[in-house]
């Protein structure tokens, strides 16, 4: 018995399952510091699979009480980062986009506990999973043969979860990541995750997009050489996620372009496949994540473009989510 293969990459054999023991690490935290970044170095010697993240803290509103805004105090984490050798870098991505990445791959719902805006003190947390592996051995990350293997976050401030009332303050307390490595140990150099075991490299990036006209051809670019499962974008308008910039989005290679979708199309795409909508963003399906053949992807000199029909409104701006899989040489990573 063994798993499917993908692009010839080897297959994983009954054998091996057998000799892979589950691990998790549990008890690490990355403690906040206010507008600082801060990391923890996580386990070498584990074929990690996703990384169970739990933000929790105490808000505390005084004299008046306070706007929260959108995703609350996921935006404390202004972007979270998964890397490797200090500069390789796998995830990086705001916090807004965490929940929602969350319930892309497991079409689950993570618990929230979102804090209140009234004058007391107030409990919140925010789970979630960041999905390194897309399933069945696809793309874990192996550390064994990398010098570091960390989790960090740049930290935001109290100002960038909520406005605080007329005349009054806010402050936060105890505010902690709390994060656990989960993934299998027992793996040879041979198996899979070891260091002659070639997989997909799973990488989320972010490109942020000022909208400062309206413009009906907003071209931008996207990388060459890697695999698109998907593009999530974000419509923000003076601090708020909407449904009014975004007319139309389509895909270019040079005067070749695929067909255009409407906002609303993806907001129908989305109900369909995920059974929700959410105001100011919409996830674009180019691939499922196991499938290399149903993806997007362009080498050579050609350029792959994401091409935009947007509204100008006031103060606004995308935040370009990108999940993208790139295939590796038989070397550690």
């Amino acid at each position: 018995m063994s798993f499917r293969p993908r692009n010839g990459h080897r297959t994983i054999t009954s054998k091996e399952i057998r000799k892979m023991s589950p691990f998790e690490q549990k008890g690490e935290t990355i403690d906040f510091a206010a507008g600082q970044y801060r990391s923890k170095t996580m386990l070498l010697g584990i074929v990690t699979h996703k990384i169970r993240c739990r933000l929790s803290g105490t808000y505390t509103v005084a004299d008046a009480n306070s706007t929260l805004k959108p995703y609350a105090a996921l935006r404390l984490i202004k972007n979270l980062d998964v890397f490797l050798n200090t500069s390789d870098k796998r995830f990086s991505q705001p916090g807004f986009d965490l929940q929602n990445r969350h319930f892309q791959y497991y079409r689950t719902t993570p618990r929230t506990v979102a804090p209140g805006n009234t004058q007391a003190s107030h409990n919140f947390v925010y789970s979630f999973d960041i999905p390194i592996d897309a399933g069945d051995y696809f793309s874990p990350i192996s550390a064994y043969g990398a010098r570091s293997f960390n989790l960090g976050v740049q930290w935001g401030t109290v100002d960038d979860m909520a406005t605080a009332g007329g005349g009054g303050s806010h402050s936060l307390s105890n505010v902690q990541l709390e994060f656990t490595q989960i993934g299998v140990v027992g793996q040879d150099d041979t198996a899979v995750g070891g260091r002659m075991r070639n997989y997909m490299r799973h990488i989320i990036s972010h490109q942020i997009v000022p909208i400062t006209a309206t413009n009906p051809k907003l071209k931008i670019d996207l990388q060459n050489d890697v695999w698109y499962s998907g593009l999530t974008i974000y419509a923000w308008s003076n601090g708020q996620l909407v449904d009014t910039i975004v007319n139309n989005v389509q895909f270019s290679v040079y005067t070749n372009n695929s067909l255009p979708r409407s906002w609303d199309d993806l907001a129908d795409m989305n109900q369909a496949d995920y059974n929700q909508v959410v105001t100011g963003m919409r996830f674009v399906d180019l691939g499922r994540p196991e499938h290399t053949e149903d993806m997007i992807v362009l080498s050579g000199p050609d350029r792959l473009q994401l091409e935009l029909d947007v509204t100008n409104v006031a103060t606004d701006e995308l935040y370009i989510i990108e999940d993208t899989f790139i295939e590796t040489p038989n070397v550690a990573g």
